[in-house]
């Protein structure tokens, strides 16, 4: 099917058709992609809570920042392995056997797609925050620090760094695909666009699943009391010969 009109060259209309129908091939293996990481995610995410509310770390005053970002995480994460969910127990049915959703399942499932895009991005607010406080932490110690904690702001600082530019290649590409998105809509010219910005737009989601499933390796491996606490309940010890070495979740997580 040809999804762009004359208004294109035929050369371009070619190559647009081509790139549709590869894009489409692309967002149906990151579809399959994000459901495997959305159920490996939402189990992360479970077990990161967990630790967080653990008595070791639940007194530290940023964690409640860094339980905000978790549930947020496990909520978006939740919304895609409900559809696959649902995808799965209606798989090998005949289409003319499948009743209509429910009322209930309708409205589950609007209740969940609400809760997800608007705590995607409170759990973008909630990281900008958590930055803010370490870089602020991170400042406040350096004036009275010893000489032999400077490796301890040297982690911070990595910390930063990987939060910032983790959060950027995951929001920035996305929102660049639904601004393109809600200008192409209404557009008569732009039905085949609509339909490539869409699949790209799938493609990129990508990240962001992938974004909301890891954030409790960055508490791993930059916080040496986030592993002490994983340590001591599986009944082993650390070392603090790790990448990261810093005593306080709250100044490196």
């Amino acid at each position: 099917m040809d999804y762009f009109d004359e208004t294109y060259p035929e050369d371009i209309r070619d190559f647009l058709n081509s790139l549709l129908k590869k894009a489409l091939g692309w967002a149906r293996v990151a579809s399959t992609v994000q459901i495997i990481t959305s159920c490996i995610g939402c189990f992360l995410n479970v077990f990161h809570v967990f630790i967080l509310f653990r008595k070791e770390l639940r007194s530290q005053a940023t964690n409640i920042l860094i339980i905000g970002i978790a549930v947020s995480d496990f909520v978006y994460l939740l919304y895609y392995v409900d559809g696959a969910t649902w995808d799965w127990l209606k798989s090998g049915v005949p289409q003319e056997c499948i009743p209509p959703d429910s009322l209930i399942h309708q409205i589950w499932t609007w209740v969940l797609f609400i809760f997800k895009d608007a705590l995607r991005r409170v759990s973008s607010w909630l990281a900008v925050g958590l930055i803010l406080q370490l870089m602020k932490a991170r400042d406040g110690r350096r004036i009275l620090m010893r000489k032999d904690e400077e490796h301890e702001m040297l982690h911070i600082t990595r910390l930063i760094i990987c939060m910032t530019i983790a959060y950027f290649l995951a929001e920035t590409p996305v929102g660049i695909s639904y601004f393109c998105l809600s200008v192409l809509i209404g557009d008569e010219h732009g039905y085949g666009l609509q339909f490539l910005v869409n699949y790209i737009t799938i493609i990129l989601n990508t990240f962001l699943v992938i974004h909301s499933s890891i954030h409790c390796f960055f508490c791993f491996f930059l916080s040496s009391e986030y592993r002490k606490t994983i340590g001591s309940l599986f009944g082993c010890t650390t070392g603090r010969n790790g990448v990261g070495s810093s005593r306080n979740l709250s100044t490196s997580s």
